[in-house]
């Protein structure tokens, strides 16, 4: 039997994703007979997780903590000192992931697509808002650069002015400091999968909403979705390809997913990289992975998350 710790929860702004992401694998781990499944709702304090994971034998931990102490690196950090094998991306990738800037960042350097942008610490430097409004002319999209779940983000589509750029960086100061400014591309959502590497079919977003916000990636019925994406096959694999290469530029492990926004003529742009992508009844990994192997979300989800536990384990 393989003992397996379910840690979920944490501080962050997207502890109630966490949890929400936690009870859809836990309901399939525990229908999986060669698992014992323990369940750890973490409040960021590493020598009562020591504790736990020890006094159970735990051999390898499945990381559901979404944002934050969970993703940014430090938990990784945390059970990379300790020799525990976890899922997800290492600490060095996660301190890369995390931030939008240090991925935009590698992007360019590394010639990937991204929409050009502007990053403050808002704690630390004022905003120079007549050189933003000449930049981005009519429209911006602000959110915080270090959080996801669309927590804090403010699309500006028409009438920018000084005010509204005001009233969304105090959305994103309501929990961070670290700012993204970046430019808006109107176009269709769509994101890639990544399982060990290998990128999964394409999936289409298309929210009720103006744009993919919370209420639309955790509410049933908020959003439709389309898989695999109706576009060619060579643009198929060009936006694979894209994905991948940040995948591997990042080193990030056993699972991710690759956020782009593709506009009318079909120029795809990287949105961001996400190293603990959610795994809920609505998530977007798991549909793909379903169309993936042609089964239902229910029967593939077992699946799925068989298949990341095996990966730690190796």
């Amino acid at each position: 039997m393989i003992n397996v710790a379910l840690v979920f929860g944490g501080l962050s702004s997207e502890r109630e994703v966490s949890i929400k992401t936690s009870e859809s694998i836990r309901a399939n781990l525990i229908s999986i007979n060669e698992l014992n499944v323990f369940e750890f709702d973490f409040k960021e304090n590493c020598n009562e997780l020591l504790k736990f994971i020890e006094k159970n034998n735990i051999d390898v931990v499945f990381n559901a903590l979404h944002g934050g102490f969970g993703e940014n690196g430090e938990i990784q950090s945390f059970f990379q000192d300790n020799d525990i094998k976890f899922t997800g991306s290492d600490s060095d990738c996660s301190k890369i992931a995390i931030n939008k800037h240090l991925t935009k960042q590698l992007c360019v350097k590394n010639s990937l697509p991204t929409p050009k942008w502007n990053f403050y610490n808002t704690s630390k430097e004022n905003l120079d808002y007549k050189y933003l409004l000449d930049k981005y002319n009519d429209s911006m999209v602000i959110k915080p650069a270090c959080d996801g779940s669309s927590m804090g983000m403010s699309i500006i589509q028409s009438s920018l002015d000084e005010k509204k750029i005001i009233d969304a960086i105090i959305k994103v100061n309501n929990n961070s400091d670290k700012v993204l400014v970046e430019e808006y591309i109107k176009g269709r959502e769509i994101t890639v999968g990544i399982i060990d590497g290998i990128a999964l079919p394409i999936v289409e977003i298309i929210p009720d909403g103006d744009f993919y916000d919370y209420d639309s990636k955790y509410t049933i019925g908020k959003s439709k979705y389309i898989v695999p994406a109706k576009i060619s096959e060579d643009l198929e694999d060009e936006i694979h390809e894209c994905a991948e290469s940040l995948y591997e530029l990042i080193n990030c492990r056993h699972y991710a997913r690759v956020d782009f926004i593709l506009d009318r003529d079909n120029n795809f742009y990287i949105l961001e990289i996400n190293t603990l992508p959610g795994l809920t009844q609505t998530s977007l990994l798991p549909k793909a992975y379903a169309n993936e192997f042609n089964e239902t979300i229910d029967k593939s989800f077992k699946l799925l998350v068989l298949e990341i536990i095996k990966l730690a384990l190796k």
